[in-house]
C-alpha cells in the first residue's frame, strides 16, 4: 500500500523463508528489503 501511494509497485523477485536470509540474498545482489531494526544487528558484508 505504501510503495502504491508512493506510485510505484515493487515486482517481487524472491521471498526470504526466515529473516537471517534478507541479508544474504541482498549481499548476493537479489534485491533489497525494508527490515525491522532488529536486523540491523547482522552484520553481513556488502549489506548497508
Amino acid at each position: 500500500m505504501a510503495c502504491r501511494s508512493a506510485g510505484f509497485e515493487p515486482i517481487l523477485g524472491h521471498e526470504a523463508p526466515q529473516r537471517s536470509s534478507i541479508a544474504p540474498l541482498i549481499a548476493a545482489g537479489l534485491g533489497v528489503s525494508v527490515v525491522p531494526a532488529s536486523l540491523a544487528q547482522v552484520r553481513v558484508p556488502g549489506v548497508t
